[in-house]
């Protein structure tokens, strides 16, 4: 599968979940909170992965890090795991997987939201927020056309409520406080 394929609006192509530029280049001077750390044997317990597997995978370039190299598991090495342990378990013979994994880059610090397309290859959905945003005046021109005025009407009067319910709500709080706050305007700005 290339991965030159031009894929539906609603889709992207997957980056790492970790900034390969911080995966491999500490700052000297990181204000940054401290990623939470976890015990390997934690993780592969709960992922039922040996740690003849772990060396298995690290030998075929699957996993950056040599397990024994590690004795707490930061963000990037557990997300490293959690990509490659399904793709591992999925009966695909190591020369299927490699091929799959030509198209990703290393080292694989990939989210849950990645997936395989058979026809597209790695993808990852698109964030509603941002697919409708892209979106949101195609469909209002599509039922314009259409003449679906209730829609429209409706589509309008919820935005109108998001736009003037606050401003009510704080003119109303205004006038409530109105005779409390002393008037702080000069009775007269012009000079003589």
């Amino acid at each position: 599968m290339s991965s030159d394929t031009e894929l539906p609006e609603c889709w992207s192509r997957p980056s790492p979940a970790v900034n390969p530029v911080h995966y491999f280049q500490p700052t000297l001077f990181d204000d940054s909170d401290p990623e939470p750390e976890t015990k390997p044997e934690d993780v592969l317990a709960e992922l039922k992965v040996s740690t003849s597997d772990m060396e298995r995978w690290h030998q075929n370039g699957w996993i950056s890090y040599r397990l024994h190299e590690l004795s707490q598991f930061c963000h990037r090495d557990e997300c490293e795991i959690r990509f490659i342990a399904p793709i591992a378990r999925s009966g695909l013979s190591d020369s299927q997987i490699n091929q799959l994994l030509k198209e990703l880059r290393a080292p694989y610090a990939y989210g849950d939201d990645v997936a395989y397309h058979f026809k597209y290859g790695w993808v990852t959905p698109q964030h509603a927020f941002d697919f409708v945003s892209s979106n949101v005046d195609e469909w209002l021109d599509q039922l314009g056309e259409e003449e679906d005025f209730d829609r429209l009407a409706e589509i309008g009067n919820k935005i109108h409520g998001f736009l003037y319910s606050d401003v009510g709500e704080a003119q109303e709080e205004d006038d409530d406080e109105g005779d409390e706050r002393p008037d702080t305007r000069s009775e007269d700005t012009t000079t003589h």
